[in-house]
């Protein structure tokens, strides 16, 4: 039991190192600036790299309830809602433009 106590002890007082492959993107990112960016920012910019993929007009607006909406135009006029970028590319992806 001490030597069960003894290394759980010791594993507390140890400092976490992330491994290095698993942070090198977040280096890459911070360094081009992206940690000066807002999280609106940056799901901007997301929205109109998708969009452009797509050849859709898009745009972030902010609803009534403060959250962050996408709002696409498609070609064919219609106007159609989205949550999140995630929801907008597996939308998009599914029909073609």
């Amino acid at each position: 039991m001490k030597k069960l106590f003894e290394n759980w002890r010791k594993h507390l007082n140890e400092t976490y190192e992330p491994d290095p492959r698993l942070t090198r993107g977040l280096e890459k990112s911070m360094a081009a600036g992206e940690a000066d960016r807002t999280p609106e920012e940056i799901m901007r910019e997301e929205v109109q790299d998708i969009a452009s993929k797509f050849g859709v007009d898009a745009s972030v607006e902010i609803a009534d309830d403060g959250r962050a909406v996408i709002v696409v135009h498609l070609p064919d006029g219609e106007t159609v809602t989205y949550n999140d970028s995630d929801e907008m590319y597996d939308a998009l992806s599914k029909e073609e433009y």
